[in-house]
């Protein structure tokens, strides 16, 4: 990191992070903020309900088992709330792994789904047929699955460690990661909430700028480097804004999928 010209965070709380662990100077920060692909705002539950036989349940996404996802947690949570839920992941052969399984064995409104590829259109339709998302992780910048589920229609419920709110904005309910009874809360407030629609709005396009690098000779090994950036807006009824980021280097896709609320 000292090497390099630029230091990229998804989060200005993440970039305070490489400061304090790496001593990377703040000049060399630029937040980079991260997201997903625009088709999640286009996504039917039909699939997903037809498939499981549920529907506006509450849903996670994510490993089973580490212990930063704090599913051990959520699952005792969910205990506490008389509703529908399932959580969709893969699941660690590790003793955190296996005791979220026999935790989940004691509630039977849970449903565990092994991990779904992410260019499923299976899971696009559980974010679409879910009533409220849940990632009460011990660490987010900013959490792709709720991004995800958000860009599809769900109610967040979301960690606020690791820079969510610069996300998020108004439009989710944070809940303390150690309090299973906080997370349990919180979820049975989202429950009585409103979903937000989204509707795309606007397709524009920047330029974000150029890099050149040279030898040690000084003599420059290539053209450099221009990002072209296009940008599609998509607003909710809350006046919050989400923002799909496609970057391409000289006519090829160079990183997709950054959507970002401000």
């Amino acid at each position: 990191m000292q090497l390099g010209e630029a230091v990229t965070p998804n989060t200005t709380e993440e970039g305070k992070l490489f400061i304090d662990a790496f001593g990377v100077s703040e000049k060399k920060l630029i937040v980079v903020p991260n997201g997903v692909e625009e088709r999640f705002a286009h996504a039917a539950p039909g699939l997903f309900e037809r498939e499981y036989g549920i529907k506006n349940f509450i849903l996670s996404v994510g490993h089973i088992g580490p212990e930063r996802k704090n599913i051990l947690r959520l699952m005792e949570a969910l205990e506490r709330i008389d509703h529908p839920a399932a959580i969709i992941g893969c699941i660690e052969n590790t003793p955190s792994g296996r005791a979220c399984l026999e935790r989940a064995r004691r509630n039977p409104r849970l449903l565990i789904v092994d991990a779904i590829p992410h260019d499923s259109m299976l899971l696009a339709s559980a974010y679409a047929a879910c009533d409220v998302f849940v990632l009460p992780s011990q660490f987010e910048t900013p959490g792709i699955a709720a991004l995800e589920a958000g860009l599809a229609g769900a109610k967040i419920v979301i960690t606020p460690v690791g820079g969510t709110k610069e996300y998020f904005g108004i439009d989710a309910l944070y809940v303390e990661p150690t309090s299973t009874k906080n997370i349990a809360e919180g979820i049975q407030r989202a429950l009585k909430n409103k979903k937000i629609p989204y509707c795309v709005l606007e397709f524009k396009r920047i330029s974000v700028g150029s890099s050149r690098r040279k030898d040690k000779a000084g003599v420059r090994k290539n053209p450099g480097t221009r990002l072209t950036c296009f940008i599609s807006c998509v607003r909710s009824d809350r006046e919050g804004r989400t923002f799909n980021l496609i970057l391409t280097h000289r006519g090829k896709l160079w990183r997709n999928s950054s959507i970002f609320f401000l």
